[in-house]
């Protein structure tokens, strides 16, 4: 028999009060799937021992007595992720695992434990092919946007060709001749403007360019767009004979990731321009210190006017 999906259960969980839990059992087991105030996803198993593991990036908890809104559990190890952007990843990768299984009705928490270790190993998966996805998904909205604001042949050309490099991938996404501009899109699922900056020459270029970083705060929803429909979006708008130069930096950007139709988002905040000189940056004054990357939270940055880089004319 086929089991549920612990996703669409979570999903449908109504998120409980302050210090309190919502739970649902899970397939007639000793299993249940848990949400927690500020919505994470997370798994109960009931009846079993005190025996809690540490993990990284998951909180596990031994609780003599569990209380949740309509119900309460005895001896239970309680496990859900730290972070709320890892919840709907966390949940879809435990349904890949879970979905291979027969379950026992009582299940012990070793055999739990032994399912969470391949649902890490599985969430790491698809943690770097969403995060791949949600790139791409900016980069594409930026584009759609650009053609919508620029709507010459030449400055649609100039679009297309400035978007990755002729020869393979580029460090900054875009560069636009028309006013001697370079982009770097940053896009995020989370609710702040929190990015990762993989390199200090991500944020930084040379006179006579002048540089800009895009952040794109979106949310996942079902009615949104895919970047199969962004593609398509794009595709509509251009001259055919564009049209080969566009699909020749979809196969540099990764073609199968350009034509997910799975994931679909909307935008949770406008985009926002920075100055790259305004981007805060690690103070790296010895040439033996390489590789530098960080994180940076633009809540407090200043932005510009979007419309003033983006319409050429």
């Amino acid at each position: 028999m086929k089991n549920k999906s612990a996703h669409k259960i979570w999903k449908e969980l109504k998120t409980p009060k302050p210090n309190k839990y919502n739970l649902t059992r899970f397939c007639n087991t000793n299993l249940y799937i848990l949400k927690d105030e500020n919505k994470k996803f997370g798994i109960v198993l009931s009846n079993t021992i005190d025996d809690v593991k540490i993990y990284k990036n998951l909180n596990v908890e031994f609780h003599k007595k569990l209380f949740s809104e309509n119900q309460h559990l005895d001896d239970c190890l309680l496990i859900k992720n730290k972070f709320l952007d890892h919840s709907l990843l966390f949940a879809k990768a435990f349904d890949s695992i879970i979905s291979k299984r027969e379950l026992k009705d009582k299940n012990s928490s070793r055999e739990i434990y032994n399912i969470i270790n391949e649902v890490r190993d599985v969430f790491s998966r698809i943690k770097i092919n969403f995060q791949e996805i949600v790139g791409v998904w900016g980069e594409l909205y930026l584009i759609n946007l650009l053609l919508e604001k620029n709507s010459s042949k030449y400055y649609m050309s100039e679009i297309i060709s400035g978007w990755e490099s002729e020869k393979g991938r580029a460090i900054i996404d875009f560069c636009l001749n028309p006013n001697q501009t370079k982009i770097e899109v940053k896009t995020t699922v989370k609710e702040i403007r929190t990015h990762h900056i993989n390199t200090l020459d991500q944020v930084i270029c040379d006179d006579p360019w002048t540089g800009f970083l895009a952040s794109l705060c979106i949310s996942e929803d079902k009615d949104g767009k895919s970047c199969y429909t962004l593609l398509k979006e794009i595709e509509s708008k251009l001259d055919e004979s564009l049209i080969g130069n566009f699909f020749s930096k979809i196969e540099i950007r990764g073609k199968e990731i350009c034509n997910d139709k799975t994931n679909k988002f909307n935008l949770r905040k406008e985009l926002s321009l920075y100055k790259f000189e305004d981007i805060a940056k690690p103070k790296v004054d010895t040439i033996e210190i390489t590789n530098v990357e960080w994180d940076i939270n633009l809540e407090d940055t200043p932005t510009i006017l979007t419309n003033t880089i983006l319409k050429f004319t």
